[in-house]
């Protein structure tokens, strides 16, 4: 009978590739969000509010309480009009109910003020997954949009943090709450009409325990964007790499188009295409705000290589004197303002006066097409199939019950 039971037990954790990892992040561990960075001091108001740190045991601020808190020189100072609280060491753990962090309503959580440095500290949230898809889903993707691909969106989304938990497992956050990771904004849901937040309600029920995995069993880093312009790209070829951070050097690539996606469903958005012109001077202005050292009056811009899904991999900038700056074309749309260049899926035109850019797409074209899933659940796709299509390299499980693969997405393994 006993090892009937350990039959039993390696067949239900086995799918998950004995990854460590996952097993240590579980769906209900909560996911810390970095809210605010490298604050001095912030107002918080709430009711029962508990500070808990190193000499401070558990001070509560019974009813409704207003406070300032503040660090200075390696110490927390809490001020409630004229009373202190004091507390050394490096974080500062506070929590209560209806809190607002500089009149900004904030999500049921605890909170941990983390240092910096002695003036400064950021503020991160202990948040569960429903809260925090919560405020992740209306802030990125309209909540009018089919249901399918909000729940598409749902699974890569907390396929992503889980992902980013890994990489941050020895920092004080797994993932911020701007672009930088993806948006978490809890003003979006509180403003939700009702039946908007019905409606996410039923997408979080329905995608409960959803998550990508990779061939190693760990969470699959899930990223998506608003319009790939008809095809997708894969990450290698978009962000810097360790030593290279702007892509000065010249590198030969053998690209390979395994697991690129032509999308013709994002093709229906009609805002797909677009155009933008920029003087020399703007790119003069641009470059030289970021690369000091470049001199003389900026005359071309020329994509030295592409990506096999057509992206501009590495632009050069060349001055009149004959300077020429290397860097990735993400750089370079940086520069200018990703607002303006929307992608690095463009085409360009020389004028006297400056360069018009001939684009389709927004955003850096990795994983899924947020425009192409809509216009997929539109047609009638099931968010498994929308998932299945824009990341053809990772699996859908259940990672509640640590079954065997609810779906099979597909595997380069």
């Amino acid at each position: 009978m006993r090892l009937i039971y350990i039959f039993a037990f390696v067949l239900l954790y086995g799918s998950f590739g004995q990854s460590k990892n996952l097993r240590k992040s579980p769906l209900t561990a909560p996911i810390r969000v970095r809210l605010l960075r490298a604050r001095r001091a912030i107002e918080m108001d709430g009711f029962d509010l508990r500070f808990d740190g190193d000499s401070l045991s558990s001070s509560v601020l019974p009813i409704h309480s207003t406070v300032e808190i503040s660090r200075l020189r390696s110490e927390w100072l809490i001020r409630k009009n004229h009373r202190v609280w004091r507390a050394h060491g490096q974080s500062l753990v506070v929590s209560g109910e209806m809190l607002e962090f500089e009149k900004n309503l904030q999500p049921p959580a605890t909170y941990v003020l983390e240092a910096r440095s002695n003036a400064s500290f950021d503020v991160v949230a202990d948040l569960r997954r429903k809260v925090y898809l919560e405020g992740v889903l209306p802030s990125e993707m309209p909540i009018t949009w089919p249901v399918a691909a909000l729940e598409a969106q749902a699974v890569a989304s907390i396929s992503y943090a889980r992902a980013q938990a890994l990489r941050h497992e020895q920092s004080g956050f797994d993932v911020d709450s701007s672009i930088n990771s993806q948006v978490f904004n809890w003003s979006s849901y509180t403003r939700a009409l009702t039946r908007e937040r019905r409606k996410l309600a039923h997408v979080l029920a329905i995608t409960r325990g959803q998550i990508l995995i990779n061939k190693r069993g760990q969470p699959y880093l899930a990223y998506f964007d608003s319009d790939c312009g008809g095809v997708t790209e894969l990450a290698q070829n978009v962000w810097a790499r360790p030593g290279d951070p702007t892509g000065s050097k010249k590198i030969v690539h053998h690209f390979s188009k395994k697991g690129i996606v032509y999308d013709q469903y994002c093709l229906l958005n009609p805002h797909n295409r677009w155009h933008y012109f920029v003087t020399w001077r703007q790119i003069q202005r641009a470059v030289r705000g970021e690369f000091h050292n470049f001199r003389g009056e900026v005359r071309n811009v020329k994509v030295v290589s592409r990506s096999p899904s057509g992206r501009a991999y590495q632009v050069e900038v060349v001055a009149v004197n004959g300077r020429q700056l290397l860097m990735l074309s993400q750089i370079f749309r940086q520069l200018i303002g990703y607002g303006r260049i929307r992608s690095t899926l463009f085409k360009i035109k020389h004028f006297r006066n400056g360069l018009e850019f001939d684009g389709r797409g927004f955003g850096h074209g990795v994983g899924m097409c947020q425009h192409g899933a809509r216009f997929m659940a539109l047609n009638g796709a099931t968010y498994q199939q929308i998932l299945s299509r824009y990341y053809p390299e990772a699996r859908l499980i259940n990672s509640r019950v640590h079954s065997a693969p609810i779906s099979v997405i597909a595997s380069s393994e």
